[in-house]
């Protein structure tokens, strides 16, 4: 089944299919990494000398992070396996099968179906990591062709690797922590259905903002529109401060304590949320 990836793959996908330029794409993510990637990127490396395979972990910023309380790290693994024997007397790596896996919604939905039935994952990674139903059901929306083209966080992360000389096995060493091996690196990796409904959970509590936020913006204007001064009348017994009480359901609605308890929901859920160990973001 292996039809594994190579550097050429990186550098020039698609090469020859006229058809298909994704070179424009490839100058947006070279941007992206210097504006948004490059100075929160993590990476580590691990080395297996029986197997002579080399691994690169990585924690990658998600773009949405200045809108999340706090910041979502995509997993990114990168897998280069020896083609021979003789591949372990290279200096380099740039003739070794290369495996990836995100877990970024855009690898998850655009190519974990080609990657899992044409090239396969990396050889380190548990199943159980995977989206069953994004391995078991061919894209209809992306990647429809299912072609093994360029995804952002995978491309950006090998790239990283290519122009910083970390492709060179004496520099790839320099990111190696002889304590840590591939399982250590593995359990502090999310799965893509862990990654997926965190995502889910940012964008909820986003939503619940949104809607404190509105609810405030109208208490504020009903205020600016009526006038805070009222006189009592005790000779009629409509008159506002007499004892007369009113059972409409209006009398019972305080919108600032409304937006309290939306406030204090939201803090609580924030704290149960990151208690969570598959929810922390690890430093390297």
């Amino acid at each position: 089944m292996s039809n594994a990836l190579h550097v050429v793959d990186f550098i020039n996908p698609n090469k020859g299919n006229s058809a298909f330029s994704i070179k424009p794409k490839l100058e947006q993510y070279k941007q992206y990494y210097f504006e948004k990637v490059a100075k929160d990127l993590l990476v580590s490396a691990t080395y297996n000398e029986r197997k002579d395979r080399w691994c690169f972990f990585f924690k990658f910023p998600s773009g949405e992070n200045d809108k999340y309380p706090t910041a979502i790290m995509y997993d990114i693994l990168i897998e280069f396996n020896p083609v021979s024997k003789s591949n372990k007397d290279l200096t380099s790596l740039d003739q070794y099968d290369i495996y990836i896996y995100s877990n970024s919604p855009s690898f998850v939905f655009t190519f974990d179906y080609v990657i899992k039935h044409k090239i396969g994952f990396p050889k380190i990674l548990p199943n159980n990591y995977l989206s069953k139903v994004a391995i078991s059901k061919a894209p209809k929306i992306r990647n429809t062709y299912e072609i093994m083209t360029a995804e952002k966080t995978t491309w950006i992360c090998f790239w990283h690797l290519y122009r910083n000389g970390y492709l060179n096995k004496d520099m790839a060493k320099t990111l190696i922590n002889k304590e840590k091996d591939e399982n250590f690196y593995i359990k502090n990796m999310d799965t893509q259905p862990q990654k997926l409904q965190e995502i889910k959970q940012m964008q909820d509590l986003l939503k619940q903002e949104k809607l404190a936020d509105k609810v405030a913006k109208q208490t504020k204007q009903l205020a600016k529109s009526y006038s805070s001064s009222t006189s009592i009348d005790t000779d009629n017994p409509l008159s506002v401060g007499n004892k007369l009480t009113f059972k409409s359901g209006l009398n019972k609605i305080n919108p600032l304590k409304f937006l309290s308890r939306i406030e204090k929901k939201n803090e609580l859920k924030i704290k149960n949320m990151f208690k969570a160990d598959n929810l922390k973001v690890k430093k390297w």
